[in-house]
C-alpha cells in the first residue's frame, strides 16, 4: 500500500512539473509573438503621429494594415528559413541562404545589429552615420560576372527596376533582380544604381536635355523616356548600367519599380516643396515626378514602388549604435517620414501606381535585423529573399494574376489561373 502511495506521489509530481515548464514555455512564447507583432503596431502608430505629411485616412490604413497582415509576415519568415523546397526559385533560395550566414558573421563583427529597443538618439547628421558609407555608388564593369536578368525566352512580363544599391550593388543569383526573374517568369532590366535617391541633390543640376547630371530616380526615369541622352552613363562611369538601358525596349515594359528612399534620408533631401508639388528635389517631388512621366510615356506599363526597409545606424570611428530609422532624425526626418511620403504620393495618384511599403510588413525590424540585415541597412541573402517575395506577390497581383495577398508566389502555380 506504502509503495502504491510512493508511487502515485511521484507520478502526481511528475505531472505537475511537465505542467509547469508547458506554461512556462508558452508564456515565453506567447510574450515573443506579442512583442514582435507589437513592434509593428507601434511602429506605424509613432510613424503616423510623427509625419506632418501624413494624411489622416492615411494613417489610420497604415495602422489597420500593420493588424491584419502581422500573420502574413510572420509565416513569410517561417517560408524564407525553408527555401530549399521550392521549384523553380528554390535553386536560387537555396543559394542565397547558404550565403546568409557568412555575411551575417561579417556585418556582426562590425556593427551590433539587433535588437537595441529604448536605445539611441533621436537626431543626427547623416554624415556621422558609418554604414551609411557602405550605399555609395559601386560601379562594376559591364562583364562583371552578374547573372543574367533578362535571357528569358519563355518570360511573362518585362521588368524594369529604378533604384539604389539593394538593386544595385547585388547583380548574383541572390541579388534581387535575379530572383524577381525566377520568382516572376520575367526579364528583369536591373538600371539600379547604389547610391542614388530619387530626387536631384543640391550638387546636381536639374537643367533638362545635355545639361542634366542626376541618375537618380528623375534622372533615370529622364532617360527610359528619351528625354536626356544615354552619355549621362558614360560622364558617371557606368558600363553595366549603359549596357542595360541599350539592351531594354522600354516601350515593351509591363512593370516598372521605384524602389527609393534611404540615399534620400542620407542626403537630408527635403520631404516635400509646398510650393511645387513636382519639385524633382523633394522626395515626394521626385517621386511624383517619376510616376507621372512613366505614366506619360508608358500608358499601360503597371508601376510599383518600393519603400526602404528597416534599418539601424551606426556611428563613424566607434560604431556606437545611433538609432533606427523610427527614432534617429537627419534634420528633415526619420526615415518612416520617408516612408510615409512615398505611401502618402501613391496614395494621391489616384490609381496610377501601387506601393510595397517594405518597412512596415517585410517583418524586418529590432527583433530580426541580425537575422536578415547585412550592415544595418542592406539586406544579406536571407533579407532578399524575403523581400523579392513580397514584392514579386505585388507585382504578380498588379499584372491581374489571381493571388491572395498572403501566398507565396515561389509555392503556387500562379501562371495557370485566371487574370483578373
Amino acid at each position: 500500500m506504502k509503495d502504491r502511495q510512493k508511487l502515485q506521489a511521484i507520478l502526481i509530481g511528475a505531472i505537475a512539473a511537465a505542467l509547469i515548464i508547458g506554461l512556462a514555455g508558452g508564456y515565453v512564447m506567447g510574450r515573443h509573438a506579442g512583442r514582435s507583432a507589437g513592434t509593428a503596431s507601434s511602429q506605424a502608430a509613432q510613424t503616423i503621429a510623427a509625419s506632418g505629411d501624413t494624411s489622416a485616412q492615411s494613417g489610420a490604413s497604415a495602422a489597420s494594415s500593420a493588424d491584419s497582415q502581422a500573420g502574413t509576415s510572420q509565416s513569410e519568415q517561417a517560408q524564407s528559413e525553408d527555401t530549399a523546397d521550392a521549384e523553380t526559385p528554390g535553386d536560387a533560395d537555396t543559394e542565397a541562404a547558404a550565403e546568409a550566414g557568412t555575411e551575417a558573421e561579417e556585418a556582426a563583427a562590425q556593427y551590433d545589429i539587433g535588437d537595441h529597443e529604448g536605445e539611441g538618439q533621436s537626431e543626427a547628421d547623416p554624415s556621422q552615420i558609418d554604414n551609411a558609407k557602405t550605399t555609395e555608388a559601386k560601379e562594376e564593369s559591364a562583364d562583371d560576372g552578374s547573372a543574367p536578368t533578362y535571357d528569358n525566352d519563355k518570360a511573362v512580363m518585362q521588368i524594369v527596376v529604378m533604384g539604389d544599391s539593394q538593386f544595385g550593388n547585388f547583380r548574383g543569383k541572390n541579388g534581387l533582380a535575379y530572383l524577381l526573374k525566377q520568382y516572376c517568369n520575367a526579364n528583369v532590366y536591373n538600371l539600379a544604381i547604389g547610391g542614388t535617391c530619387a530626387a536631384v541633390t543640391q550638387t546636381e543640376g536639374s537643367d533638362s536635355g545635355d545639361k542634366w547630371e542626376s541618375v537618380g530616380g528623375a534622372g533615370m526615369v529622364q532617360l527610359a523616356a528619351g528625354k536626356v541622352p544615354s552619355s549621362i552613363l558614360d560622364s558617371h562611369n557606368l558600363p553595366y548600367t549603359k549596357k542595360v538601358y541599350e539592351d531594354c525596349d522600354f516601350s515593351k515594359t509591363d512593370v516598372f519599380v521605384l524602389e527609393y528612399g534611404i540615399n534620400d534620408y542620407l542626403n537630408k533631401i527635403p520631404l516635400s516643396n509646398d510650393s511645387n508639388a513636382l519639385d524633382v528635389r523633394s522626395y515626394r517631388g521626385a517621386l511624383t515626378y517619376c510616376i507621372s512621366t512613366l505614366r506619360k510615356y508608358f500608358p499601360k506599363a503597371k508601376i510599383v514602388v518600393a519603400t526602404p526597409t528597416y534599418c539601424q545606424f551606426f556611428a563613424s570611428g566607434t560604431g556606437e549604435y545611433l538609432g533606427d530609422g523610427n527614432i534617429l532624425s537627419n534634420g528633415v526626418g526619420t526615415v518612416t517620414n520617408y516612408v510615409d511620403a512615398a505611401q502618402n504620393v501613391v496614395e494621391g495618384m489616384n490609381g496610377d501606381a501601387d506601393v510595397m511599403n517594405a518597412y512596415y510588413y517585410l517583418d524586418i525590424n529590432s527583433l530580426t535585423a541580425k537575422q536578415y540585415l547585412l550592415d544595418g541597412i542592406h539586406m544579406n541573402s536571407a533579407g532578399r529573399v524575403l523581400y523579392a517575395k513580397r514584392l514579386a506577390r505585388k507585382i504578380i497581383i498588379a499584372m491581374g494574376y489571381d493571388v491572395g495577398q498572403e501566398e507565396d508566389v515561389t509555392e503556387i502555380d500562379w501562371q495557370s489561373r485566371a487574370k483578373k
